[in-house]
C-alpha cells in the first residue's frame, strides 16, 4: 500500500507539472535565449504574382497595432517587436496542414522572413533586425483556430522559434 501511495503521488506530480508547462507556453516567440510575447497576429493577402499567391503572416508584441494596409499606410504602426512571413502559397488563405520552407526564388509554399526588435515604426528606427535565413514554418487550421510553429535560424545564425495558438486577423 506504502509503494501504492508513493507511485500515486510521483504520478500526479508528474501530471501538475506538465500541465503547468503547457500554461507556460503562451504565444510568442524566441531568439536564442530572448522570448517576446505575440500580442496579435494578421495574415494579408498582397494578390497573386506569376501564379504564386503573395501573403505576409505579422506577428506583433504589444505596442504594435495591426491595419489593413493600403498604398499610403503601413499594415503595422506603434512601437515594439514585429516578426514578418512572406509567404508563396499556393491558395489566397492558409490551408490546413500548410508546411513552408525557405527560399530565395518564388516557388509555392516557401517564404522569406525577418524580424524587428524594439522598432518604432513611425520614425523607422530599431534595436535591431534580421532577415530569416532557413527553417520550417508549419501551420494547423481549424476553421478560424491557428497552430503556427516555426523553427529555424536567421542571417546571424541564431536560432528563432515561434509558437502561436489563435486567430488571425485577415485582409
Amino acid at each position: 500500500m506504502k509503494y501504492c501511495f508513493i507511485l500515486f503521488c510521483i504520478l500526479i506530480t508528474f501530471l501538475l507539472s506538465c500541465s503547468k508547462d503547457e500554461e507556460v507556453r503562451g504565444n510568442h516567440f524566441q531568439i536564442e535565449e530572448d522570448n517576446f510575447e505575440i500580442a496579435a497576429a494578421q495574415l494579408v493577402n498582397l494578390g497573386e504574382s506569376n501564379g504564386v499567391n503573395q501573403l505576409v503572416l505579422t506577428f506583433v508584441s504589444e505596442g504594435v497595432q495591426l491595419r489593413q494596409p493600403d498604398v499610403q499606410t503601413e499594415a503595422v504602426s506603434g512601437k515594439g517587436d514585429v516578426l514578418f512571413f512572406y509567404l508563396n502559397a499556393p491558395d489566397t488563405i492558409i490551408n490546413q496542414g500548410d508546411v513552408y520552407t525557405y527560399a530565395d526564388d518564388e516557388g509555392v509554399n516557401t517564404y522569406q522572413g525577418e524580424y524587428h526588435i524594439s522598432w518604432d515604426i513611425a520614425s523607422d528606427q530599431e534595436e535591431y533586425s534580421v532577415e530569416l535565413a532557413e527553417g520550417m514554418l508549419e501551420i494547423s487550421r481549424s476553421a478560424n483556430l491557428y497552430v503556427i510553429l516555426f523553427d529555424g535560424k536567421d542571417a546571424t545564425n541564431n536560432t528563432v522559434e515561434l509558437y502561436y495558438k489563435g486567430e488571425l486577423l485577415y485582409y
